[in-house]
């Protein structure tokens, strides 16, 4: 009887806990989804190759030091992102795949961290020659709340 009632309290605790985003460990909350929502945008944007969209997702405050810390010859912004980066990015990328796995979402009132695994595959063409490279990694974006909504900040 009692292995019973402990396993009806384990199992009656556990249905009570938060649900979780689908696909992570992530607490499904409103603040946590928002953001959520914005690095699947980005996923979508990259595996669409959508600057447009891509560039929505950016806050104009954005700044990027390249993870060179001694040196500020390799750090862009906002403009340099969208008018630079991105169309060198993109532009001899034939195929994209993207997946990304959230680990974490962090809001603390107007800032917010998301970090995550992601795997890619890309088709791209370089010297008249088409190439498959594929690569795995983690990441963390830092982003903000600003007119309505969380954009990009950092971390791209």
């Amino acid at each position: 009887m009692r292995v019973v009632f402990f396993i009806s309290a384990v199992m009656l605790a556990a249905g009570c806990g938060a649900s979780l985003i689908p696909g992570t460990q992530v607490d499904d909350t409103a603040a946590n989804r928002s953001v959520y929502d914005v690095i699947e945008g980005y996923r979508e944007g990259m595996e669409t190759q959508n600057r447009d969209r891509i560039a929505g997702l950016i806050s104009r405050q954005y700044y990027e030091n390249s993870s060179t810390t001694d040196t500020t010859a390799d750090d862009y912004g906002y403009e340099e992102l969208v008018q630079q980066v991105l169309p060198k990015l993109l532009d001899n990328i034939k195929h994209v795949q993207y997946r990304i796995q959230v680990r974490r979402i962090e809001v603390d009132g107007n800032r917010a961290i998301a970090e995550y695994e992601y795997f890619y595959k890309f088709q791209y063409a370089e010297g008249g020659r088409e190439r498959w490279i594929s690569r795995n990694d983690f990441n963390r974006l830092d982003l903000v709340f600003e007119e309505g909504s969380w954009k990009i900040v950092a971390g791209l």
